[in-house]
């Protein structure tokens, strides 16, 4: 459905929510980087978020009254949820985080163009298309950079990839059912841990035990509440003001992010390829988020 014209204010509180989201993906992937790889699986981090976010929801669930079992909150909860957390953290097993960083923001953009394309045959338009391309220089060079610096499986890669597309489903379904923000953040998230935790418990790998508990309160807060929840209301509500397309244009802008913030932190270099990515993705941001001439002369 066409979105009603979106108000100034609308917009504002829209980019407010949005900076939130790229702040919080661009740290928990300089975390991801410092932390290395922990004895945990990923089923385990999984699990955390999930047991946490619990603790959490539920009583935010019995504030709200937020119905649970509607056949459209399944289809967001196994996308945006399940399917995104087990490509994604499969994925991070195999791959460095720049990688991640690069096939799931970075290339968000192009993700939600192509979901949007086959969900209701919409093309992006000149203006858009535009923005892509700039992003599209930007994460090139980024990923020139990265790729043959560090060294990544095809299979991690390939779940990355797969992580990105459920990500990008999620968010164009998101915006096309216009669940208010708080209803969609409480049903996934209760929903995901209904179906997900019984299912770890009783089937799936785990190695807790093998972990000291300070490491899994860390992965259980950072996890369960800033990424599964506080992250989660920002995210909808960017989503919810700004729509998929104008959001996935800004979340490009976090690989490069994460890249500048591992100057200070990590002690890495800042490279050519980072101030280019910088400037063209950043340039791409802004066209795509310009307000569309047709819109204004209506």
């Amino acid at each position: 459905h066409p979105m009603p014209h979106t108000s100034a204010h609308d917009l504002r509180r829209g980019y407010l929510n949005a900076l939130g989201v790229v702040g919080i993906w661009a740290s928990f992937i300089v975390f991801s980087r410092m932390s290395g790889t922990s004895t945990l699986t990923a089923y385990d981090v999984i699990g955390l978020r999930y047991i946490t976010a619990l603790v959490v929801i539920v009583p935010l669930w019995l504030y709200y009254r937020t119905p649970l079992f509607e056949w459209r909150k399944l289809v967001l909860t196994l996308i945006g949820a399940i399917g995104f957390t087990l490509f994604a953290f499969n994925g991070f097993r195999h791959a460095p985080a720049n990688h991640a960083a690069m096939l799931l923001q970075g290339a968000m953009p192009f993700s939600v163009a192509i979901i949007t394309y086959f969900l209701s045959r919409e093309l992006p338009s000149r203006q858009r298309l535009t923005g892509l391309a700039l992003i599209a220089i930007g994460i090139g060079a980024m990923a020139f950079d990265s790729f043959h610096a560090t060294s990544s499986t095809l299979l991690g890669d390939g779940l990355l990839v797969g992580a990105g597309l459920c990500w990008a489903t999620y968010t164009v379904l998101l915006r096309r059912w216009h669940y208010k923000p708080m209803d969609a953040t409480i049903a996934v998230t209760l929903l995901a841990a209904i179906i997900y935790l019984p299912v770890y418990l009783a089937f799936l790998p785990k190695n807790l035990a093998a972990s000291p508990l300070s490491e899994l309160v860390a992965y259980g807060i950072f996890q369960g509440i800033l990424v599964a929840i506080i992250q989660m209301i920002f995210y909808t509500r960017a989503v919810y003001f700004l729509g998929a397309t104008r959001f996935s244009m800004l979340a490009s802008i976090v690989p490069v992010l994460a890249s500048l913030g591992a100057v200070p932190i990590l002690g890495e270099p800042l490279t050519v390829f980072i101030i280019i990515g910088l400037f063209f993705t950043c340039a791409g941001a802004w066209v795509g988020n310009r307000r569309e001439r047709t819109l204004e002369s209506k």
